[in-house]
């Protein structure tokens, strides 16, 4: 405690996004900072297959309705992945910002017990050898880690990435759906009859994570509920619809009569002004 109020006093450890204001002694978001993010409040309602917000009068989202039953029970999202929010996202998984991590456990950990999860153990979904080491680090399990400390629960890298699939990074929602993802655990005696939080750092269509929630599942815990950093747009498949002629307004109509009223003034005078043509010779024998 003593070194976060000398911390704090000198402001040694300032706010991981702006890195001038105060960080509270430990690298917390400054209230600035903060207040830009797009975060979803911690008691507002929520999609139980996504965590993000519900877009109608049923409690589950139409993209998370689309896809079917989710294989877990609960899910949760610190904010959305837009402006602010998907800066500060793609700092932390690609940006070589490490210390984004604590700031966005404390948030989850805020939003986890306002949802009153009781949970045992962390399990991040994993990345591969060669991702993981461009990257430095696997950003899931960091983030993991910085929520099981703020909970006061373990974080144990359970999962192994199978071979198979692609990256999933710049698919369509629909190849994002079929891309084959499978995961293995470790340790299946582990998780029996515990109550698991599967972490990830975004949440676009919840492949990733539904592998590797089936993955968990045959190992048999009580209870899986998932959490993501952030939740991307919902995006909905639409079929084109042919393009209509619009229909003629009463100015339009107006029009129209007018001109085929001059049509048949036109015709008549016409007709008017041709002579008659001589009736046809009779020979007579």
């Amino acid at each position: 405690m003593w070194f976060r109020r000398v911390a704090k006093y000198f402001n040694l450890l300032p706010c991981p996004v702006c890195g001038t204001d105060d960080g509270d002694g430990c690298g917390q978001l400054c209230p600035e900072c903060r207040a830009a993010l797009p975060l979803l409040p911690v008691d507002a309602p929520h999609c139980p297959g996504c965590g993000g917000t519900p877009d109608g009068l049923l409690a589950m989202c139409r993209a998370c309705m689309s896809c079917g039953s989710r294989p877990w029970q609960d899910a949760a999202t610190v904010m959305e992945y837009r402006d602010e929010g998907a800066r500060y996202m793609k700092r932390f998984k690609s940006g070589h910002a490490p210390e984004l991590a604590r700031p966005l456990g404390f948030l989850a950990a805020e939003k986890i017990r306002a949802l009153n999860w009781r949970a045992d153990l962390v399990v991040p979904v994993p990345l591969r050898f060669m991702r993981r080491w461009r990257r430095l680090y696997n950003q899931s399990a960091l983030f993991g880690e910085r929520v099981g400390a703020e909970l006061g629960i373990p974080c144990r890298d359970l999962l192994v990435k199978l071979p198979g699939g692609v990256k999933q990074a710049g698919l369509s929602r629909a190849k994002r759906l079929r891309n084959r993802i499978r995961f293995k655990v470790k340790d299946p005696e582990a998780l029996r009859g515990r109550n698991v939080i599967l972490v990830d750092d975004i949440f676009t269509t919840g492949s990733t994570l539904a592998a590797a929630a089936k993955a968990l599942r045959r190992a048999g815990p009580a209870m899986i509920y998932v959490l993501s950093g952030a939740r991307t747009p919902l995006v909905y498949a639409t079929k084109s619809v042919p393009s209509r002629k619009p229909a003629p307004t009463a100015s339009g109509i107006d029009r129209l009569s007018s001109k085929c009223s001059s049509q048949l003034k036109s015709s008549s005078s016409a007709a008017a002004t041709t002579p008659a043509a001589p009736p046809a010779s009779t020979c007579h024998g």
